[in-house]
């Protein structure tokens, strides 16, 4: 085969990988990316270095630490050449606008990403007629706005209202580009981000109705982890069926240590018992109003509710170490002091006595 030919042919392949990776949109096929990394570093071997597969190379080093460590200072560190470029080169072309609307949002200096994302807007308007343009400038308001829950990251943050009101209107005109455009996925994972800015439960709720309905699984879950993020709901990673088992036992558990049968906490949450019981055995969706009512009702928290105890160590038995504790604190009192500690304690146990006797 003619070398020139072949050459060719290498960067038609290289272009078609490219173009592969950006339509992925996402991490959440990590087997096609894994392929397309495999393929691309092949290319590098057989044409050396180039700098298009090498910026795809570290987002996909960067989109895979991301996944399975959710470790954002260290993305940024992998993607800091591309932030730098984005932010110092006059005018960007169409897949240095592509590249760097991946990463817009890995910087700790928050007005970096404001601007880097105002200059990736402004140079894709010479790119107004390419087929993806309403995609892309969607998801350069999509990811400006989305990494502004990292604000503990930031060294620059005065003003996190100011902060809020800049990285909002990114997500609102999102929020308009999906609805005219029909892009359902990306329509819920704003929706969502919105809610969570705004404190709008219901937005949330409905964010992830709209994923549920047009997404896959895996989809829903990334929702639910960046629903984690803002420290408004569990601490630790999970699958939409282990999310749910892991409420319905915490609801059932609150419930029982409460006193309040399933019928009566059904009645005041204003759905069937039935309901209530599929709710319970982590066989059916609960939505953020009812998980709300359920927090005021059992009187725990939003976290109580999502926390995972089959993850805790059990304990050991602690008696040798609190009694050891105890004696510790108690020669400290004088022996009027010890009289007087003892009748307390006793009346707290009397109290205790009583008070479980009246709920057998």
């Amino acid at each position: 085969m003619d070398k020139k030919y072949k050459k060719e042919i290498e960067i038609l392949d290289k272009e078609d990988l490219i173009n592969k990776f950006f339509n992925l949109g996402g991490n959440s096929q990590i087997e096609s990316i894994k392929e397309i990394q495999e393929k691309l570093e092949e290319y590098q071997k057989l044409n050396g270095s180039d700098k298009q597969v090498s910026d795809i190379l570290l987002l996909i080093k960067m989109s895979k630490l991301e996944a399975k460590f959710n470790d954002f200072e260290e993305s940024c560190e992998i993607v800091a050449p591309i932030i730098e470029r984005a932010t110092t080169q006059e005018e960007l072309d169409l897949f240095d606008i592509r590249i760097a609307t991946a990463v817009v949002g890995h910087t700790k200096n928050y007005k970096q990403s404001w601007l880097i994302g105002k200059k990736l807007l402004r140079d894709l308007e010479k790119y107004e007629d390419h087929p993806k343009y309403s995609r892309i400038k969607m998801s350069i308001n999509s990811n400006v706005g989305y990494r502004s829950k990292r604000s503990k990251y930031y060294d620059d943050v005065s003003d996190y209202e100011e902060l809020k009101k800049q990285f909002l209107i990114h997500i609102e005109n999102a929020i308009d580009l999906c609805k005219k455009e029909d892009f359902k996925y990306a329509l819920g994972i704003n929706t969502v981000r919105k809610g969570l800015f705004l404190g709008d439960f219901d937005l949330v709720e409905k964010g992830l109705k709209s994923i549920e309905e047009n997404a896959n699984d895996k989809s829903y879950e990334m929702a639910i982890t960046e629903i984690n993020e803002y420290k408004a709901f569990a601490r630790f990673p999970v699958t939409v069926p282990q999310l749910k088992s892991i409420i319905g036992k915490n609801i059932k558990i609150h419930r029982k240590a409460s006193r309040i049968k399933s019928e009566e906490l059904a009645d005041m949450l204003g759905i069937e018992n039935s309901a209530l019981r599929h709710i319970e055995r982590g066989a059916k969706n609960i939505s953020l109003s009812i998980l709300f009512k359920l927090s005021g009702f059992l009187r725990v928290s939003i976290d109580t509710l999502f926390h995972d105890a089959s993850k805790e160590v059990p304990p050991t038995d602690m008696t040798p170490i609190l009694l050891n504790e105890l004696n510790t604190m108690l020669v400290q009192f004088k022996p009027e002091e010890l009289k007087n500690l003892t009748v307390v304690v006793r009346q707290f146990l009397s109290l205790k006595k009583m008070n479980d006797i009246r709920h057998v």
